[in-house]
């Protein structure tokens, strides 16, 4: 019995979102970067992916930002690369805006259908 279409779709678009969740670095400011990048390249697919796509980018920068908010003073976590409690807190300022831009953009796609 052939498989519909939209199934195939989904099931490819829940992979696609598992494969987000396992992206990762030890460095703050590249995990961002990387969350950055599949935000662009996966948005280009249109509305439809963006439904299956976006929550886990969302869940990924909370996670940053749950990360950078945790270390506190020195000592709280590996340093991840150079960047000074200013560089951190402007990356996690930037994550905090992309985790609201991507919910805004859940919640317009989701009035959209």
């Amino acid at each position: 019995m052939p498989r519909a279409p939209r199934q195939d779709f989904e099931e490819e678009q829940g992979a696609v979102a598992r494969l987000i969740h396992r992206l990762r670095s030890p460095r703050p400011a590249r995990h961002f970067a990387v969350l950055k990048a599949a935000r662009v390249r996966l948005g280009a697919g249109g509305a439809r992916r963006l439904r299956f796509v976006l929550p886990p980018i969302a869940f990924a920068a909370l996670g940053l930002v749950a990360q950078l908010s945790g270390r506190g003073g020195a000592g709280a976590g590996p340093s991840g690369g150079g960047a000074g409690d200013d560089g951190e807190d402007a990356l996690t300022a930037e994550a905090v805006r992309a985790r609201a831009g991507l919910t805004s953009s859940l919640t317009v796609k989701g009035q959209a259908r």
